[in-house]
């Protein structure tokens, strides 16, 4: 009974680790929402090429990068949100996974 930890490559969990619940509008958030690709035996992805969009808010995102060397399978999003003040909906995407987050933006 030996496990030799061979990945599968497809995309079965996409999980939300970290995300901004809050921000000032049209402020640039670094590392608002940090989310990790795995797969079915829970092995971290490194080679998923995930990508966020923006659904609703008018905000933008920046960047998507790596972040293996802190978690392995992890990627950091750097966002703008929209110049008003509600909520911002961005959509990750991963293989056939989708998760989407809101980061409300509030007046300081």
């Amino acid at each position: 009974p030996y496990w030799y930890a061979m990945p599968s490559g497809t995309p079965t969990y996409l999980t939300v680790l970290e995300s901004q619940e809050t921000g000032t509008p049209g402020a640039l958030i670094r590392n608002a929402i940090i989310f990790r690709v795995t797969e079915a035996s829970g092995i971290p992805l490194l080679d998923t090429n995930p990508t966020v969009t923006v659904m609703s808010g008018e905000g933008e995102v920046r960047e998507v990068l790596a972040i293996d060397d802190i978690v392995p399978g992890a990627y950091a999003v750097h966002v703008v949100l929209g110049p008003r003040v509600g909520d911002n909906e961005f959509r990750i995407r991963a293989g056939e996974l989708q998760q989407d987050v809101i980061i409300a933006g509030q007046r300081p």
